[in-house]
């Protein structure tokens, strides 16, 4: 799907999660993943946990060895929470532009997500030499950056506000990192 396959009198959010999902290549996809987190990587963090309706969380910083274990534990995988939200925001989206629009551009985000993200996540795996189950891991990661971009993405289709929670999970990605889940009172983040 392009820009000039669409009306843009018709489909302004449209014509702007296009040129959204162009920038896919731009996002430092898991660049800064176990570096030490600075005061407004804790603040987005604490941001998309408040909006996950989880306040008072203590946000952690994870290396990629602890990765595959703390996936494992994770007492709130905000997968489960996210889906619900996700439901709502694309029946939002399909309103604004279209049901057929957004299947449609959620398939060209997967495919692009895969090419621009998959080799990035394996080089970055092979360069730390990370232990465990590697194909676990590559798995997760390209599973939470597809949901998390089709997230924003929705955000912008269905004209949703800025804070969504969404929008807030993605703000994490465009400062290189993962949110991994919340084990007790803590969010860690990769």
């Amino acid at each position: 799907m392009s820009e000039d396959d669409v009306d843009i009198d018709d489909y302004p959010s449209l014509v702007a999660g296009v040129r959204f999902m162009k920038s896919i290549g731009s996002v430092p996809w898991f660049a800064r993943a176990g570096e030490p987190l600075d005061e407004e990587t804790i603040a987005d963090a604490q941001a998309y946990a408040e909006a996950l309706g989880f306040m008072d969380v203590t946000v952690a910083a994870v290396e990629w060895s602890e990765v595959a274990s703390l996936a494992d534990e994770a007492d709130i995988d905000p997968r489960s929470i996210e889906v619900e939200l996700a439901t709502v925001l694309a029946n939002e989206a399909a309103a604004e532009v279209g049901g057929d629009n957004v299947v449609a551009v959620m398939a060209d985000t997967r495919n692009a997500i895969d090419k621009a993200v998959l080799p990035l996540i394996r080089q970055c795996l092979k360069t730390l030499d990370v232990d465990g189950n590697p194909d676990q891991i590559v798995e997760a990661a390209l599973d939470v950056a597809q949901r998390s971009f089709q997230g924003a993405l929705l955000v912008i289709l269905a004209l949703a506000p800025e804070d969504h929670v969404f929008a807030r999970k993605f703000r994490l990605f465009e400062r290189g990192r993962w949110p991994l889940g919340i084990i007790g009172n803590t969010f860690h983040v990769l």
